[in-house]
């Protein structure tokens, strides 16, 4: 899908595409506000999500796969920022774009690296400090080198621990993204996130785990 700019605030989109699933194309001008609706994007070849200008995410769910090993979930020439939203961006490159938007996300998101994502087709879990899932994703079959992901649920000051592998019965999925999360056991601890009211993008990577 190329445009100039992109809308959307409802409905259900389903994209397979060998290149960009998603495309505003003139550099600084265009940009894609996403507010509501089902998306699922996924691209062998391209970014899941691409943006010349800005991407700026306040709603719906979103699950952007891009597998091929210099392409993104989400890429932008401006900032990509999150105030709302349940989003699950995956990368074959190990390039992020949130810290982009920094100083305008108001969601907290989390860009977790390679060696913190997990197994090809496992359940990631993220879990607040009272044992509680708040995120949760089945992980694509074939490879990737990050995720970016946010949800309302990841508020508050507070630690959040990222589990890989782990079993879970119940909830409610769309495209491998839990909407309502499932009971959870097991898993591997990879790593922990420390939310402050500070700041509201965080990298989980070899070089900056708490």
């Amino acid at each position: 899908m190329l445009s100039l700019f992109s809308i959307i605030s409802g409905g259900n989109i389903n994209v397979n595409s060998a290149d960009d699933a998603l495309n505003t194309s003139i550099k600084y001008d265009s940009y894609i506000n996403i507010s509501g609706g089902n998306i699922y994007l996924r691209t062998t070849e391209g970014d899941a999500v691409d943006s010349n200008g800005s991407i700026n995410v306040s709603g719906g769910v979103i699950v952007g796969i891009s597998i091929l090993g210099t392409e993104h979930g989400f890429d932008c020439d401006g900032k990509l920022t999150f105030t709302g939203g349940l989003a699950i961006g995956i990368s074959g490159s190990e390039k992020e774009f949130a810290s982009t938007g920094a100083d305008t996300t108001t969601q907290n998101t989390f860009v977790i690296g390679n060696g913190y994502i997990g197994e090809q087709n496992t359940v990631m879990t993220v879990m607040n400090s009272s044992g509680e899932p708040v995120f949760a994703a089945r992980l694509p079959e074939t490879p990737y080198s990050l995720a970016v992901i946010t949800a309302p649920a990841l508020a508050g000051s507070d630690t959040y621990s990222v589990y890989t592998g782990v079993n879970v019965s119940g909830g409610t999925e769309f495209n491998g993204l839990y909407t309502e999360m499932p009971q959870v056991s097991g898993g591997s601890l990879k790593g922990s996130v420390i939310v402050t009211d500070d700041a509201h993008v965080y990298n989980l990577t070899q070089s900056n785990a708490n």
